[in-house]
């Protein structure tokens, strides 16, 4: 009877220590590198220009991201972390109106962004489900090929200011490696200047004022050093 307990005992034992590891580990200050998926909700665009008002509604699609940080030491208030990410957003075009008539288009756009994102960890809370808060900031690309009409397309790109902001929580599953899902809200500060051509006249080719947003919801992996 003695061994079992003893047995059980040295477990419980193990588990916690494991866990103290873990703990230690995740609001530890050093370099971790991060990969993440998820599913992006692009918002509606409108695009104005001389005579021209262009509206589009996206699909939803995949989103990926790839960061590079750093986290500081974790105080008695949580825990600070920088990081350097890169991400890429593509949807398809669902449906467009010229001047608001219905048409029949096909095309995507793309947006790809390098942000310096600021988070701020809660790791005096729980040590196995951290919460976490952030805002980035940076630029990004976005990439129009989008044709509809018998003639009329916008084709192409621009790169401006844009911004997110992030919440989620990170679940240490190691010593080094967590879980981490995170939503986030990325929107342009800039309006993107993209060129239709073609078109009746008066006005064929004219450069439109445009816009790009979203939210997306991700899961990806964190690794620590």
């Amino acid at each position: 009877m003695t061994q079992p307990i003893l047995n059980t005992s040295a477990a419980l034992m193990f588990g916690a220590s494991l866990l103290a590891a873990t703990s230690v580990q995740a609001a530890s200050e050093g370099f971790y590198v991060g990969a993440d998926v998820g599913y992006n909700f692009a918002d509606d665009q409108d695009s104005t220009g001389p005579s021209r008002n262009v509206d589009i509604e996206f699909d939803d699609d995949l989103f990926y991201t790839g960061s590079v940080g750093y986290a500081f030491a974790a105080g008695e208030y949580g825990q600070p972390a920088i990081e350097l990410e890169a991400a890429y957003r593509e949807n398809d075009v669902d449906s467009l109106n010229f001047n608001g008539t219905p048409q029949s288009p096909v095309g995507d756009e793309s947006v790809f962004s390098v942000l310096v994102n600021g988070k701020w960890n809660f790791t005096q809370f729980s040590d196995d489900i951290i919460p976490f808060v952030g805002v980035g900031v940076g630029f990004a690309d976005i990439d129009a090929s989008v044709r509809y009409g018998p003639v009329a397309n916008i084709n192409d790109d621009d790169t401006v200011f844009a911004y997110q902001l992030l919440a989620g929580a990170a679940v240490p599953i190691t010593e080094q490696l967590s879980i981490v899902g995170t939503a986030r809200y990325f929107d342009l500060a800039q309006d993107p200047e993209l060129n239709r051509f073609g078109g009746p006249a008066p006005v064929s080719n004219v450069e439109l004022d445009s816009e790009y947003s979203s939210f997306g919801l991700s899961l990806g992996l964190k690794y620590a050093f």
